[in-house]
């Protein structure tokens, strides 16, 4: 939503005389490729890798120190996402999980 509202400022800002613009299918597709442009930049394939296995099975699989950093990184800036009730455990935002069928990490899901 906040994607689509800065869409939207945009084209105010170079349309003033515009007073028909709203959040369209145009905006919304904008927007989103805006933001999985912003997800995808950092990623390496490792980081793909821990993220499909997040996807897979709900949780990390920390063999090592690099790997927990690199998950506590993820999940620091939202890539995964921590739920809790009687467990707690993790899933993949919703647009990580565009990119990884986009890049094929979840072709034998």
């Amino acid at each position: 939503m906040n994607q689509c509202c800065t869409e939207c400022l945009l084209l105010v800002r170079m349309e003033p005389e515009n007073k028909d613009i709203k959040i369209n299918q145009e905006v919304l597709d904008h927007a989103l490729n805006n933001l999985r442009n912003d997800f995808t930049d950092p990623l390496s394939n490792s980081h793909y890798q821990i993220l499909t296995t997040i996807y897979k099975n709900l949780s990390p699989d920390n063999k090592n120190d690099e790997e927990r950093q690199k998950f506590l990184d993820l999940l620091h800036f939202l890539y995964v996402l921590e739920y809790r009730n009687a467990d707690s455990w993790y899933d993949v935002h919703p647009i990580v999980i565009d990119l990884l069928n986009r890049k094929g990490f979840l072709l034998d899901s």
